[in-house]
């Protein structure tokens, strides 16, 4: 089964891109890449998003704004620009390197986390976000159920919320990005909910 990455790593698409999406530019390489997301998430089928070793492309933004130092909200193509200083062929070769840098990260192993009322009462005073369910005052994450976090072979993380009746999602509340070094990951969760014991999983 043919995924984003099989084309993103082909030889060919690096050396002419342009063949493929229709242009050698950044802006235009993130704009496709968005639209093959939606296209894969339109056809329920997220597989062809993930890497080998099963991250998804969800992750690559940040990824990258987290090793080029950027902490701005730009995407994929403003982070390189800047990074290389505007110069086109500088950026692309950024790309390329922390795509591959991204291919090789494995996960490692997986933590749990049980979202307890006290823990939502904890992030609802912290933040002040309460929100109206059923005519009561709730916490915004009263909806939350589990974290669930998963550690990648070069000592990053990301962090995942499952929330009644939906899909588990990549959990940004407490953090810029959604990939991070799995201390900082630790001390966002404990200061967000007030603890971080996490349950492994394997």
């Amino acid at each position: 089964m043919k995924t984003i990455f099989d084309t993103l790593t082909l030889p060919a698409f690096r050396e002419r891109p342009g063949l493929y999406i229709g242009s050698r530019n950044l802006q235009t390489l993130e704009t496709w890449m968005q639209g093959y997301m939606s296209a894969c998430e339109d056809a329920d089928e997220p597989c062809r998003l993930e890497t080998p070793n099963g991250l998804p492309i969800a992750l690559l933004r940040d990824y990258i704004a987290l090793q080029e130092k950027d902490r701005s909200v730009g995407g994929i193509a403003y982070i390189l620009s800047n990074a290389a200083n505007g110069q086109n062929e500088a950026a692309w070769a950024r790309f390329f390197t922390h795509l591959d840098d991204f291919m090789r990260l494995e996960i490692v192993g997986v933590r749990r986390l049980q979202v307890t009322d006290g823990m939502k009462q904890f992030a609802a005073s912290q933040s002040g976000h309460f929100e109206i369910a059923d005519g009561k005052e709730v916490p915004r994450v009263f909806k939350m159920k589990t974290l669930t976090k998963r550690l990648l072979s070069n000592g990053l993380c990301w962090v995942t919320v499952v929330e009644t009746d939906q899909e588990e999602r990549i959990f940004k509340e407490p953090w810029r990005y959604s990939i991070l070094p799995g201390r900082e990951a630790d001390e966002a969760i404990m200061n967000w909910f007030g603890t971080a014991e996490w349950e492994a999983v394997r």
